[in-house]
């Protein structure tokens, strides 16, 4: 494999090409298939939900998410045994609550809220043996760990059957401009220096993630890296707790949708959701908004579009988005 996390600064990987419903079906180490996938598996309809394609000879989709927790067990047993006084950092990309939704027997009608939600109550399970192991080898006390999503959760998994909504009352879900889409989970441990059980309201991006770890261990961003983090370790630690650290925040759909949020304000440059939830596009009229503007602070559900009413956010905020994005 010519590119990967071996060639992005990991010492050592153990991954799979993609998410779990796309072939090919294999495990990578370093760098290099572990066994090619010489044999085929057929497509799978939902609940499960795999493209067919090729696949490692005796690999099922239903044991890569124990094998990816027990690799990254491994590795912090290593770690203890080998250089228990240097530093880590370990990236675990689980494959559950993802498609497939093939939770293993154990968690199987555990959540009350079919295959998908069983597959949360697996994750977590992943979570808890990687945390009993931090602990196990003594890390624990000295190790932040950070619990989140890459984007809202994914409507289709029948959760709304079992009446849950996944996405509380956020509007929208994966792939959608709304704050469905976007806002998610974001769950820090860190002895001594996060008070377990606080909340805070402050907006955060994943790109800060960068920022906040070369800030809590001391490390120098070279000047000019990372333009797009900004740490938020203040946030962490209390001492600006309530207090925005960064300025506006880019995001955009599936479809290529932008949207900029600049404190409250949140403007998108499309009518529709640009994503899964229809409707994905809607055509402006000649005369009228060719996005939307919504008060956060105020409007948290994006209810009561403001592009009519607030012509100065809407041109201020074109314009910054503009910027940022000919930069």
């Amino acid at each position: 494999v010519l590119r990967g996390p071996h060639t992005a600064g990991y010492d050592r990987s153990f991954v799979i090409p993609a998410s779990l419903d796309m072939a090919p079906y294999c495990f990578i180490r370093d760098g290099r298939i572990v066994t090619p996938p010489t044999d085929r598996c057929d497509d799978s309809p939902r609940p499960q939900y795999w493209r067919g394609g090729p696949i490692s000879p005796g690999l099922t989709h239903a044991s890569v998410m124990p094998r990816l927790t027990q690799e990254a067990c491994e590795f912090l047993w290593d770690h203890h045994r080998t250089a228990t006084d240097q530093p880590f950092m370990m990236a675990f990309y689980p494959t559950l609550p993802h498609y497939p939704h093939i939770p293993n027997l154990p968690y199987q009608g555990k959540s009350g809220c079919g295959a998908y939600g069983d597959g949360v109550v697996e994750f977590d399970a992943s979570v808890g043996a990687i945390l009993a192991t931090l602990e196990a080898t003594g890390q624990a006390e000295n190790t932040i760990v950070i619990v989140t999503s890459d984007n809202g959760a994914d409507l289709s998994g029948g959760q709304a059957g079992f009446g849950h909504a996944s996405n509380s009352w956020l509007r929208g879900q994966k792939a959608d401009i709304h704050e469905g889409g976007h806002r998610v989970p974001f769950i820090v441990r860190w002895p001594g220096v996060v008070d377990a059980g606080t909340v805070s309201d402050v907006t955060i991006c994943m790109t800060d993630i960068f920022a906040t770890v070369a800030d809590a261990v001391g490390a120098t961003i070279p000047k000019g890296g990372a333009p797009d983090s900004v740490s938020f370790r203040s946030v962490l630690d209390g001492a600006s707790a309530g207090t925005q650290v960064r300025g506006s925040v880019i995001h955009h759909s599936m479809d290529g949708t932008f949207a900029i949020r600049s404190g409250p304000w949140k403007l998108s440059t499309g009518l529709g959701t640009g994503g899964f939830t229809a409707p994905r596009t809607i055509e402006a009229t000649p005369t009228g908004p060719t996005g939307t503007l919504f008060h956060l602070g105020d409007d948290p559900r994006e209810t009561h579009d403001l592009w009519s009413e607030w012509p100065g956010e809407v041109a201020r905020l074109r314009r910054e988005l503009a910027d940022i994005r000919g930069r």
